[in-house]
């Protein structure tokens, strides 16, 4: 399982959802650390409840998105539903 550290330096290796973001899709993330779709939702919601302030977030602008990679990035626990991985 992926530190939070090692998730970090794997979404600083993907592309922003768009240009000024700090944002990264999960789907894109997962890839970057070589993990299934399965793998990627443990390693990422467990990571998410060790860093204060967490570092998943959902995309507010659903119909501004590439709706395949919302569609693929999409982690729920819960009531929450996450689809980019934040970096600081």
């Amino acid at each position: 399982m992926a530190t939070a550290a090692e998730i970090r330096a794997a979404a600083e290796r993907c592309r922003p959802w768009h240009p000024a973001s700090s944002k990264r899709w999960i789907c894109d993330v997962a890839q970057a650390l070589g993990l299934n779709t399965d793998q990627a939702r443990e390693t990422l919601l467990t990571a998410n409840r060790v860093v204060p302030g967490g570092l998943l977030r959902r995309c507010d602008l659903v119909q501004a998105a590439d709706q395949a990679k919302l569609a693929a990035s999409e982690i729920r626990d819960g009531n929450a539903e996450f689809h980019f991985v934040e970096l600081p």
